[in-house]
């Protein structure tokens, strides 16, 4: 079962509120193993929006307490329009997996290859550059294809996920690690010029708070924000808490 909402979480009013009174949301770099495609990099910093397409009765057991119990809940043909992708979930040495991580290495490998070759005949300049060129283009094309593709299970099972994500314009670079305080570093400087997602109140399904006691603080922050009347009234229609949920479905 899959839900017809696109869900996307956080962890504070704060930021709901600016969601909110922007209309847009912010990407973020998310930090990802890509040991067994690169094992000599280990890891890429990936720019993006992640969604969910998980019915609401099944969010609570698997996903809020990851990812934030405050949320809104996109049309799905809004993130349709906007590029919005489901990613696949590979399974170690499956018949996708593997022809994928082969064509990574050998095009990685070639590039290398070719560029120590113009290197040493580069002040003769008799090399044609345009294998390189053709060779980097394919790598930088595969990288996003890898950054919609995650393993099926590593540490959990990343399928219960069920993971949609837009992917930036920002540079999918190499980390040298994979922690919170390297990816708040990475962040702190994107954040300077970073990629937002707009969308208008009425992309909006639901907006999600923890508990019922909640709803009122969600009033409250709609009530401040500037938007027109109509579209308060309308986000304030959209108010489910996940209390209720985890009571009644």
């Amino acid at each position: 079962m899959i839900a017809s909402s696109l869900f996307h979480f956080t962890t504070k009013i704060s930021t709901l509120k600016l969601i909110l009174s922007e209309k847009r949301l912010r990407a973020s770099y998310n930090i990802e193993f890509i040991g067994d495609m690169y094992p000599e990099q280990q890891y890429a910093a990936i720019p993006m929006v992640c969604f969910c397409d998980i019915p609401l009765k099944f969010i609570i057991k698997n996903h809020t307490h990851r990812y934030g119990h405050i949320g809104l809940g996109f049309k799905k043909d809004w993130g349709l329009r906007n590029k919005v992708n489901p990613i696949m979930y590979r399974v170690k040495e499956s018949p996708i997996e593997k022809p994928f991580m082969d064509l990574i290495r050998e095009t990685n490998l070639n590039l290398n290859r070719a560029s120590k070759n113009y290197s040493s005949v580069f002040e003769k300049k008799t090399m044609d550059t345009s294998i390189i060129d053709s060779l980097d283009s394919i790598l930088g094309n595969a990288m996003k294809i890898a950054s919609f593709i995650k393993p099926y299970e590593d540490k959990r099972n990343n399928y219960l996920d069920r993971e949609w994500r837009w992917l930036a314009l920002g540079e999918i670079t190499f980390s040298p690690e994979d922690n919170e305080r390297y990816r708040k570093i990475l962040n702190g400087s994107y954040y300077l010029n970073p990629d937002y997602l707009d969308f208008e109140i009425d992309d909006l399904n639901y907006l999600i708070v923890e508990r019922r006691a909640d709803i009122s603080q969600a009033i409250k922050v709609i009530k401040s924000l500037e938007l027109k009347e109509m579209e308060k009234d309308i986000l304030i229609q959209k108010i489910i808490d996940i209390e209720s949920i985890n009571l009644d479905m």
